[in-house]
């Protein structure tokens, strides 16, 4: 119709397996870019594809409903 604008299209979409909006890697080895060593056994929450939390597993507050990938 005139007037209206497309639906916005999410172009990560195509490239995943799951539609959670959550997800928890755990045990993950995080590589921050400063030129400081790769972190070992971190969690990473990631929220509507923006992370949303880096930690120690026992610091991470996760929905129960948050996709786990180790």
């Amino acid at each position: 119709m005139a007037g209206q604008q497309p639906a916005a299209v999410d172009p990560i979409r195509p490239f995943l397996a799951s539609e959670s909006a959550s997800f928890l890697l755990e045990n993950a080895r995080v590589v921050d870019g400063t030129g400081a060593p790769a972190r070992e056994g971190l969690s990473l929450l990631i929220q509507d594809g923006v992370i949303a939390a880096i930690g120690p597993r026992t610091d991470i507050k996760a929905p129960a409903t948050a996709e786990r990938i180790d």
